[in-house]
């Protein structure tokens, strides 16, 4: 199914190509994928196709449809899971990092769907046909326990539970019970509570991190994004002041999204990362204080 995106560029926007700042302010987007679609004469500015190099300028509605291919029929992979409880209705499975919850753009096999569909007789398609059983998600990078649904029946009953698996302190306990006889750890705790932290750090050898959960009562991220305005869209939008060979003065989103492609690595911009992640923060402790 088509997408359809209408962007206004900013007041104050430094020249740029306009395959480049498409990239950085379609979500999913890529270089190739735009190029294409300005070939295909689905990129119009002010209602005019031009070419990749065009640059922007401020003031100009740019649109943009972007064609997606039908996604592959999701088929069944023999991967081993570590399932920790199954029934007739649902199961838990212990999801490993490195391994993606569901097929999606550019991942359609080796995903925990595909090893579900090849360990299951049946699973539950009520949300969609390439997530069978999804009822929640875990990121790639992230380990931990996952509901799946068998029957679309008890679908939220399964979404239910993944709900206070994931949030309740006494499903937090379990949850370590049973990775600890599995020899493994839980994940972080979703809630802040003294007995989830302090369970947590039973498992955690990492001065770093035990070091910035004594310090929670400092933090600020809940608040921020309940009192700053635009503190979450500054998350993705926000402009670090730096160029990644030829895409110049990239934002946030294109930070997160281009790393896990190798596109360039965290490391060779950790200053800048780091000081424009400390202004946000002073800025936000400014706004707090007032």
């Amino acid at each position: 199914m088509p997408q359809e995106f209408e962007i206004i560029v900013p007041a104050g926007k430094k020249k740029e190509r306009l395959d480049v700042f498409l990239t950085h302010h379609v979500e999913n987007a890529t270089r190739n994928k735009v190029q294409t679609a300005i070939r295909s004469g689905l990129v119009l500015v002010d209602g005019i196709a031009v070419r990749s190099s065009h640059p922007v300028a401020p003031g100009e509605v740019i649109h943009i449809t972007l064609l997606h291919p039908p996604p592959p029929d999701v088929v069944a992979e023999a991967i081993p899971l570590d399932v920790l409880y199954e029934d007739e209705q649902l199961l838990v499975v212990n999801k490993p990092a490195g391994m993606v919850t569901h097929p999606a753009y550019s991942n359609y096999t080796g995903t925990l769907v595909n090893a579900l569909l090849h360990h299951c007789a049946s699973l539950s398609a009520a949300n969609d046909a390439t997530r069978p059983g999804i009822v929640h998600r875990l990121d790639k990078d992230t380990s931990g326990l996952m509901v799946v649904a068998k029957t679309a029946a008890n679908l939220e009953e399964a979404y239910n539970f993944a709900k206070w698996m994931t949030f309740s302190k006494e499903a937090y306990m379990k949850e370590a019970e049973l990775a600890s006889a599995a020899g493994s750890a839980p994940k972080m705790p979703v809630s802040v509570d003294d007995a989830s932290i302090e369970l947590y750090k039973e498992f955690v050898d990492k001065p770093g991190i035990l070091m910035a959960l004594d310090n929670l009562d400092n933090s600020m991220v809940e608040s921020l994004a309940k009192i700053v305005p635009g503190y979450i869209n500054a998350r993705w939008e926000g402009k670090p002041g730096i160029d990644v060979g030829e895409d110049k003065d990239v934002n946030m989103w294109y930070m997160f999204n281009f790393a896990n492609e190798g596109r360039y690595k965290y490391e060779d911009y950790a200053a800048k990362l780091e000081e424009f992640a400390n202004k946000i923060l002073a800025d936000a402790a400014a706004e707090m204080n007032k």
